[in-house]
């Protein structure tokens, strides 16, 4: 801490922190419409609000849950659950009230701490390690408004505080930029596999067929539907061959082969972060006795979650249950083919159709390797799967960025807000986004 930096304590420099409650507890219902009502699952990591995550109430809720009604410039903070997500209260989501996970923070006043400071000095690793301090000491996962109270902040003068959360603000928008970036290819992702299969494309051109409705002569029904007249509809089994993994995962260890689970294959990748369990390599020739993975090969999920897909990138692991690897006969289909069909709209709606459990969805093996999948030539596929590669470079590359960004964001924040590194080299906007993020 720098030494013209002041100590302070939240309790000491708020006008009110509390809580909601549940609008069941005095007897109302939700709504269709009304009254946002705002819960910890609302806000994301970055503090944003989560509009499709709210829940409405009627008036006379609102007036019953009249102590958690938000005021612009409320601070919100969660306090069970995920413990230290923090957001500021805008008129754009007025009137507002909130559910017991989430705590009200109103200041004073803002002659002395700045409220966007606050809010990125909450959502630090600084008082992050203060919520894990209390919550050990308190052996509890929630933490109480008291306990909020409790948080010590260290802050500069106001005039440093201002441009300290404008450096942070300036950080945000370049990385809103990079989200909204992402967002964008993936909605052209998702546009271009919806056409490519259920028109296809044609081969002399390498452009995408004329619709059903333009050209009708061109398709042919199936049972998934209209598919271009050259395309066949076959059985997953009857193009691949597969190992099913379920049944009893092997016992777990400290190191040894990393073990690929359910957790770990997302929609489209295997993430190697999420879950990192191992099995020792004695047991990995037993494990994989079924049939080791190779590069390339197909990966989906049965249950838990069930219906994602990612490819074999690298084969030196394990696979847990609830995963089934599937392999092409090259000479009728490629993997990668295959990847992005078990990931299109029209298989995930027949493996959900398939599906069975009504809270856990689940797929049988026996189901599973019966569903249907379209097959057009080897030409073609390989042109569809360029397009959608091309899709995805753009947004792996985008998704490489925001976590550079994320990153170096993470570490400004640590050294402004500790005082290690001083405002005054940081001041000017341009400079900070060139500094920080290459632009």
């Amino acid at each position: 801490m720098r030494d013209n930096w002041n100590e302070n304590c939240i309790g000491r420099i708020t006008t009110l922190i509390t809580k909601g409650t549940t609008p069941s507890s005095l007897g109302f219902e939700f709504e269709e419409s009304g009254i946002n009502f705002i819960k910890a699952e609302s806000i994301t990591k970055g503090g944003d609000f989560i509009l499709e995550k709210f829940s409405y109430i009627g008036q006379d809720a609102n007036l019953a849950l009249k102590r958690s009604i938000l005021h612009e410039n409320d601070i919100l903070f969660s306090i069970a659950g995920v413990i230290g997500r923090v957001a500021i209260v805008d008129n754009s989501i007025l009137p507002a009230n909130i559910n017991q996970a989430l705590s009200i923070i109103r200041l004073q006043n803002e002659e002395d701490i700045s409220l966007l400071f606050l809010k990125y000095y909450l959502n630090s690793e600084i008082v992050q390690r203060q919520i894990k301090n209390i919550s050990v000491q308190l052996a509890q996962a929630n933490f109480s408004l008291s306990d909020v109270g409790k948080i010590k902040i260290v802050a500069p003068n106001l005039i440093s505080q201002k441009k300290i959360a404008e450096i942070l603000s300036t950080c945000d928008a370049v990385l809103e930029k990079t989200e909204a970036a992402i967002a964008k290819y993936q909605a052209i992702k998702q546009g271009l596999m919806h056409d490519l299969f259920t028109r296809g494309i044609e081969k002399d051109t390498g452009q995408l067929r004329p619709s059903y409705n333009e050209a009708p002569e061109l398709y042919k029904e199936s049972e998934l539907g209209w598919i271009p007249r050259e395309w066949e509809v076959k059985e997953l089994v009857n193009i691949t061959s597969y190992v099913d993994y379920r049944g009893k995962t092997p016992p777990k260890a400290d190191k040894g082969i990393f073990l690929i689970t359910a957790k770990n294959i997302k929609f489209g990748y295997i993430d190697y972060e999420i879950s990192k369990e191992y099995i020792k390599t004695s047991s990995y020739a037993n494990a994989m006795s079924r049939g080791k993975p190779k590069a390339g090969d197909v990966l989906i999920t049965t249950e838990a979650p069930m219906g994602n897909v990612a490819q074999v990138d690298n084969p030196e692991f394990a696979l847990a249950q609830r995963v089934i690897k599937y392999r092409c006969s090259e000479n009728i289909m490629t993997n990668d083919f295959l990847k992005y069909f078990l990931m299109s709209n029209v298989f995930q709606r027949e493996l959900n159709a398939e599906s069975t459990g009504s809270t856990v969805k689940g797929i049988k093996g026996s189901r599973l390797h019966k569903l249907k999948i379209f097959q057009p030539d080897l030409k073609e596929q390989k042109i569809l799967v360029v397009k959608l590669k091309s899709i995805d470079q753009k947004i792996d590359m985008e998704q490489q960025t925001l976590q550079k960004y994320q990153k170096l964001k993470a570490g400004l924040m640590q050294d402004l807000l500790s005082g290690k590194v001083g405002v005054e080299s940081l001041i000017d906007k341009k400079r900070v986004t060139k500094t920080c993020f290459n632009k």
